[in-house]
């Protein structure tokens, strides 16, 4: 996973320094190229820069550690032992011919 995201963001540096250069020959600051003062290489050098930067952003991210003690139902903890939320309901046997009575 790691050299997954050291890949993603040299990936994203590139595109960066790609959509800059793209930016400043479709301006007419860098001349010698077929894309010189054309504005058209201006918007998809800016579209690759902000495409590289939100690459960049997402490769740096630290995955969110998943909150402990938590359920799934509403995020409160379970504050009574498993016991006690698995046997709600104690059937009376003591004794064996009496009818049962559930009591909650």
């Amino acid at each position: 996973m790691r050299s997954l995201k050291i890949a993603f963001r040299i990936i994203a540096v590139l595109a960066i320094l790609a959509g800059v250069i793209w930016i400043f020959q479709g301006l007419n600051v860098l001349p010698g190229s077929l894309m010189t003062g054309d504005v058209d290489w201006t918007d998809r050098g800016a579209a690759l820069t902000v495409a590289g930067a939100l690459l960049l952003w997402g490769a740096s991210r630290n995955p969110r550690p998943k909150p402990q003690g938590r359920s799934t139902f509403g995020g409160r903890k379970n504050i009574r032992p498993r016991a006690e939320r698995v046997s709600r309901c104690v059937v009376d046997t003591a004794t064996p011919n009496a009818p049962h009575r559930a009591s909650i």
